[in-house]
């Protein structure tokens, strides 16, 4: 069986639960005031408890109980940023690639043609959310809609490794991206170098050793 669904971008949520006003920031903050969405959540959950009765017997009553919370999340994203132990590593400099591709729109071209740059497989970025139904449609939003949260392009990554080869070296090295996007991307990531990093044998593979060109001293 298959049923339809749509993809709902623009939307307002209309509920007594949930309203967006301005609120005191806190005393070390300089803005004064932020705005913020407050949701109230009903959580409902049953207390167990073990009575005596009568001839030693015992039994349990079960009581129903609801206790509200109120969850405020700023409108304003922050500014991100991320430290990544072993940068310079395969997972490090894909990430960082991959992250400049889009952040560029970097188009490169394989033997299937034209690629371009997506965060397909991100759970932030490509799921979408079931909402409810319209004429008998189901109705989703995309998961970053929901809260405000930080773009992937607009992060600032960071960190350190034992090697001081830098990013576009990496990059070459680990061999997990495509050749004509890895030209593409070298320019912008040949000025990019890890930070020392503390260096400790027992977790570095035997033939990584030779690769320990840019440790703390003393590590």
């Amino acid at each position: 069986s298959s049923f339809a669904s749509m993809l709902v971008t623009n939307f307002d949520v209309e509920s007594a639960r949930v309203r967006r006003r301005c609120v005191a920031a806190d005393d070390d903050d300089a803005r004064g005031a932020v705005e913020v969405v407050e949701s109230t959540i009903r959580y409902q959950n049953t207390r167990v408890e073990k009575k005596s009765g009568e001839n030693g017997s015992s039994k349990f009553s079960f009581i129903p109980e609801e206790t509200e919370y109120v969850i405020r999340t700023e409108t304003a994203v922050p500014k991100v940023g991320f430290m990544l132990v072993g940068w310079g590593g395969n997972n490090g400099s894909t990430l960082t690639g991959g992250i400049l591709a889009n952040r560029l729109d970097i188009r490169w071209r394989t033997r299937d043609g034209e690629q371009k740059p997506n965060y397909w497989g991100s759970l932030t970025q490509s799921a979408t959310c079931r909402v409810g139904s319209y004429n008998g449609e189901e109705v989703h939003v995309p998961f970053k809609s929901l809260m405000p949260m930080a773009n992937p392009n607009d992060i600032i990554i960071d960190g350190w490794d034992i090697s001081n080869v830098n990013l576009a070296d990496a990059m070459t090295r680990a061999k997990v991206l495509d050749y004509d996007l890895q030209r593409q991307l070298r320019p912008h990531m040949e000025g990019l170098t890890p930070r020392a990093s503390i260096f400790d044998p027992k977790f570095v593979a035997s033939n990584q050793a030779d690769r320990a060109t840019n440790v703390i001293i003393g590590t």
